[in-house]
């Protein structure tokens, strides 16, 4: 079952052009209605030194709300990718383990982690548009702490065996909470709010600034400010889609299915059964049921040559 993304994790899911065109020509309609606002008004020498203050104010603030976002996001999503690398590292050491035991239900077992794997890469780090935990993924991996916890319990495997099956599961189990307490867009629509209401009072204090009546150095810095503006709140919002954090979290996933599909894990996808090493059962002698088999002499019977009484 995979929950629906909401309004503003579809909206932070869209392309990363599509976003900047629409963070970028607003941002050019403002841009250019306030330079021709400004040019049709007298200058006044004397508002320098408040549009100056007002001016570096708003800008400071749009830069430090979008630093901050970015540094957080980035954060955000590189713990994302730690927490799955952790993860499935264990799933592999575990599913290794199981591996090396011989029997159909350890290399079953073993199997069932590459469905697990495909439920987490499909519903629950973001390539559904949503990041967050699946029941059913979670139901598997129950399934698999059972069946683990039941074959190790089992006679036949050392001391070293049993030992190392409980610690890659508790990992595997631990490296999943930590997944699943992170948030992603770990920032709130708010703060996302604020960094753009920041963004257009500074292309708004930067078109009204009284600094030259020159019109292409004027467009040219206008148009600089929300060119650079626009790419910093794009990168803000593209860090904390789940589809980019999907993109970054999926390589630990992919390649635990690749070492199980090509046997890293004593497994063959395509043949569930080729990763137990058995060989056919040598046939048995047929059942002697009293009567001689075609071919053998009747007991008692008399051979060709031979003399009455002779053995």
């Amino acid at each position: 079952m995979t929950v629906a993304p909401t309004a503003y994790e579809s909206f932070l899911n869209l392309p990363a052009i599509v976003l900047f065109l629409i963070v970028l020509v607003p941002g050019a309609l403002i841009m250019w209605a306030c330079i021709r606002f400004y040019r049709r008004q007298e200058v006044d020498q004397n508002s320098y030194p408040l549009a100056s203050a007002t001016l570096s104010i708003v800008g400071g603030a749009f830069i430090f709300i979008g630093a901050f976002s970015l540094v957080t996001s980035w954060d955000t999503q590189a713990k994302m990718v730690g927490a799955v690398t952790s993860e499935f590292t264990s799933v592999t050491s575990l599913a290794e383990d199981l591996g090396s035991i011989p029997g159909d239900t350890s290399k079953a077992i073993a199997l069932s982690f590459a469905d697990y794997a495909r439920m987490v890469r499909d519903t629950e780090i973001g390539t559904a548009g949503v990041v967050g935990p699946n029941p059913e993924a979670q139901k598997a991996l129950a399934v698999i702490e059972r069946s683990v916890t039941a074959l190790a319990e089992s006679p036949g495997l050392t001391a070293h065996q049993v030992d190392n099956l409980y610690t890659h599961l508790e990992s595997v189990k631990d490296a999943r909470k930590e997944r699943l307490m992170i948030s992603v867009p770990n920032l709130p629509l708010s703060v996302n709010a604020l960094l753009l209401v920041s963004a257009i009072l500074t292309w708004v204090g930067v078109g009204l600034f009284p600094a030259s009546r020159v019109r292409w150095f004027t467009y040219l810095y206008g148009g600089a400010t929300v060119l650079v503006s626009s790419v910093l709140i794009v990168s803000v919002l593209t860090l904390q889609s789940p589809v980019s954090a999907s993109d970054a979290a999926m390589k630990p996933v992919e390649m635990f299915l690749t070492s199980v599909s090509e046997g890293g894990a004593n497994i063959d996808l395509n043949n569930p059964s080729s990763g137990a090493s058995e060989s056919p059962a040598p046939a048995l002698p047929p059942q002697s049921s009293g009567q001689p088999l075609p071919g053998q002499p009747q007991p008692n019977q008399q051979q060709p040559g031979q003399s009455p009484g002779q053995p």
